[in-house]
């Protein structure tokens, strides 16, 4: 709490008549609304017509500028400013007056709970645009059947809403969130009419543009010609083909994408039933698991020499068996323990291993390791 904030609120409390409830406004607009024209003034100056129609004595007001209604008030500089006051004994202030309910933020999940976290307190709270506040029996009742209110056309909304989105995914389209590797959204913002395709060039040789299904097929080709998913990542980044954020391959990375739903059964998953929230009765709450098929990346006979790569990388001979380890137990790990070569099996890259193997302990890519020691020495 600021030495500012505090001396206003110590004038402010020497007017205050005996009996009459101290009151402090809360108001808040997001970048967005800023960028429109809208700032903390409209929504404080119904706030304080409201306090003087109560004849209530206005202490202060805390705003938070330039904040999104999705934070929580612990994020809010001056939210959480009050909600620390608020909890003083003695508090400062006896209700607080929003403009509206949506300066907290969305009132089914945001709003209603505050309201009942400052009432633990002994704290009031006011609502200027529904003209309700709890400082009464009536007030409180009111509010909480605002509060009922706002639950039911929420689930309504959510309802109506989700049904549409089970609907569109039904019938092939995209709904929203993660894009899988290598495609992008056609009609993005179209309603019903936006779905995934391969992002390949549509402008033929010469494209100065970066697309992802060129970068899938040449890593398809370099990991069966090589078998190896981490040489394979090391020749992408090498020609420069990264990932779609522009961070270099990994081993595991390049075999999560290469093996994955979108690549090897050209199909998207969406609610799958492994991570459904389920009602009383067993049945998802959100709608039914629905495969969507997407138009592949791979012809099936790449799809099956892919799959064979991947069997022999599993099952084939070693690529690394009996490889020398010129720097095993030279080095030590942070725990104290000493790195020695390892590579069991002789099927993935040679590594460097704590003999210690305590959870923080990590794994060195031996080649990388060992050219960093060669040109150190």
């Amino acid at each position: 709490m600021t030495q500012t904030l505090t001396s206003s609120i110590e004038v402010a409390q020497r007017a205050v008549r005996p009996g009459q409830l101290r009151a402090v406004i809360y108001a808040r607009v997001s970048t967005e609304e800023q960028a429109k024209g809208y700032g903390i003034e409209a929504g404080e100056k119904r706030a304080k017509r409201y306090i003087e129609k109560k004849d209530w004595a206005y202490i202060t007001t805390f705003a938070d500028e330039g904040v999104s209604g999705s934070l929580d008030w612990t994020e809010r500089e001056d939210l959480n400013r009050l909600m620390e006051m608020a909890q003083q004994t003695p508090c400062p202030f006896d209700v607080v007056v929003v403009p509206e309910g949506r300066v907290i933020g969305r009132v089914d999940k945001a709003y209603y709970p505050w309201v009942w976290k400052l009432e633990e307190h002994g704290v009031f709270v006011a609502d200027a645009k529904l003209d309700i506040d709890n400082t009464t029996d009536e007030g409180r009742d009111k509010m909480r059947e605002e509060a009922n209110y706002a639950f039911k056309e929420y689930t309504r909304i959510r309802s109506r809403t989700q049904s549409g989105v089970q609907e569109h995914a039904e019938d092939g389209g995209y709904t929203g969130g993660y894009v899988p590797f290598p495609y992008r959204v056609e009609n993005m913002g179209k309603k019903k009419e936006s779905r995934l395709v391969p992002d390949a060039c549509e402008h033929g040789e010469g494209c100065a543009e970066r697309h992802d299904v060129p970068v899938a097929k040449r890593g398809r080709t370099l990991f069966v010609e090589h078998r190896n998913w981490d040489k394979a990542a090391d020749l992408l980044n090498a020609e420069g083909l990264f990932t779609r954020s522009g961070v270099p391959w990994s081993g595991a990375n390049l075999r999560n994408v290469m093996t994955g739903d979108a690549l090897m059964h050209a199909r998207q998953v969406f609610r799958k039933k492994s991570r459904a929230k389920l009602d009383r009765n067993g049945e998802p709450v959100h709608g039914q698991q629905v495969i969507i098929d997407l138009p592949p990346v791979f012809t099936d006979e790449e799809r099956e020499e892919l799959k064979a790569a991947i069997k022999m990388a599993e099952k084939g001979p070693s690529l690394n068996r009996g490889r020398a380890y010129p720097i095993s137990g030279r080095f030590t790990c942070l725990c104290g323990g000493t790195y020695t070569g390892w590579n069991p099996t002789g099927k993935r890259s040679p590594k460097y291993r704590c003999n210690k193997g305590g959870p923080q302990c990590k794994l060195v890519p031996a080649e990388v390791m060992e050219k960093d020691v060669w040109r150190r020495v």
